[in-house]
């Protein structure tokens, strides 16, 4: 494996190994694609020629603007995503084996660890308090901006999403930087959080207790640590994503208290990205809604676990899917009499919270399903009834017809929540995510 560096004027790429001299290639951004072709930077097959026999890991800084296309040449290429500014981990090539050592670069100025600056302060109500937070990051990247940069992103995109949008002005949103010595994943990486891939889509954190109980009360005072969604970004360029969940029997409303924890991979597919925060932040930290997406070979829902999500509902947790088929009982019941959100056929699906049969959800697809299209209408009335408890107290007694008539004002006629039609076992191009996990409140 080696470390290579980009600079702003050229096109040369130095691969620093252990025995031999650098071999040089072309790192370029492809516009003219085939049918086929993944989006983003271009590495040519010269040094991959070069490298032949060896598996090869490119860490590549791109400082300034990109570099000016140059031709290819060689017979081995690949492609990942990458923006203009942050590292880009080049992932192994399929069937290469052996590696040569080489040096991957380390931090060594950790002063910036732990330090925290706002990215905007609500204007209305009390705050809401979010917290962005990065791993696998090194010095330099936040030094270059990198990481700044990433937690932007991350916060334009959990906003992108009704109603956040229109209740944007209502958040906090916190940055805490977090200084990892090395810059991606692979065996032998040691980053700041403890997160690493299972199942190639799924988070998880070996230091998550310490997210809850040593970084959040750096940021948030004690009062204010059940209501806090914290955004962890790991600098992976993937689809994945998880959610983790703090729940406490003591817990008081029925707006979804509890903290949560959504780890988003740094997806460079914009259109991913802002499908994974939406869904892993938005829809299961934030709102605390269930999963609508099923699994066949899950079956039937057990007795167990209706009675547990039962008393969530109470809580007002997945309160987005719902254990009869009765348009008259469940739930959403309001909206499906409701004539004014016929467009978005709001009925009863079955299937959700990954079982097939003995749950029921409210739209055929939505952000829940499949991450695309919007949150539906039931899903959009949690966030905006939590939104509204949190930022003006539990005394808040907002009505369905007040968020008919805000949710309406910001639709356009004919809209749709559920996205694309699919059948309960339609393919999927992405992986489903895995669903959120709860830990007791500690």
């Amino acid at each position: 494996s080696g470390v290579a560096a980009v600079t702003s004027q050229g096109a040369v790429v130095q691969q620093q190994r252990t025995a031999g001299s650098a071999l040089p290639g072309y790192l370029y951004d492809k516009t003219d694609k085939s049918a086929g072709e993944s989006r983003g930077w271009l590495f040519s097959g010269i040094l991959a020629a070069g490298a032949r026999g060896q598996t090869v890991e490119y860490s590549f800084l791109l400082e300034n603007d990109a570099p000016q296309p140059k031709a290819l040449t060689g017979t081995r290429t690949f492609y990942t995503g990458a923006n203009t500014g942050r590292a880009v981990k080049f992932p192994p090539l399929e069937g290469w084996t052996a590696a040569a050592s080489g040096r991957r670069y380390e931090s060594t100025d950790y002063s910036a660890d732990n330090s925290i600056y706002i990215l905007q302060k609500a204007t209305k109500g009390a705050g809401i308090d979010i917290i962005l937070m990065g791993d696998a990051y090194s010095d330099r990247l936040i030094d270059k901006g990198a990481y700044d940069a990433m937690m932007r992103r991350t916060m334009e995109a959990f906003f992108s999403a009704e109603p956040y949008t229109s209740f944007r002005d209502h958040f906090n949103v916190y940055c805490m930087n977090k200084v990892s010595m090395h810059e991606g994943y692979w065996d032998g990486a040691q980053n700041a959080l403890g997160t690493y891939f299972r199942y190639s889509s799924e988070i998880l954190s070996t230091n998550q207790n310490d997210i809850y109980n040593t970084l959040m009360p750096m940021v948030v005072s004690s009062d204010r640590w059940e209501q806090t969604l914290i955004i962890v970004v790991t600098n992976d360029d993937r689809y994945a994503g998880r959610c983790t969940q703090r729940w406490a029997e003591h817990y008081e409303g029925d707006w979804g208290a509890g903290a949560a924890i959504a780890y988003i991979a740094a997806s460079t597919d914009d259109e991913e990205f802002i499908g994974l925060v939406t869904h892993e932040a938005g829809g299961h930290g934030f709102a605390k809604l269930a999963d609508e997406y099923s699994y066949k070979e899950n079956g039937e829902i057990p007795t167990d676990e209706v009675i547990k999500i039962r008393a969530r509902h109470a809580k007002g947790w997945k309160i987005n899917i719902d254990f009869t088929d009765d348009p008259t009982q469940v739930l959403w019941k309001d909206f499906i009499d409701d004539l004014r959100y016929a467009s978005e056929n709001i009925d009863v699906f079955q299937g959700g919270d990954t079982y097939w049969t003995g749950v029921w959800r409210p739209t055929e697809n939505s952000k829940m399903r499949y991450n695309d299209g919007e949150f539906n209408a039931p899903s959009r009335y949690a966030i905006w009834r939590r939104i509204h408890k949190l930022a003006y107290g539990s005394s808040w007694n907002g009505t369905y017809e007040d968020f008919v008539q805000y949710d309406l004002s910001v639709r356009t006629p004919g809209t749709r929540s559920a996205g694309p039609a699919r059948g309960n076992a339609a393919a999927q191009a992405r992986p489903l995510l895995a669903p959120p996990v709860e830990i007791p409140y500690e």
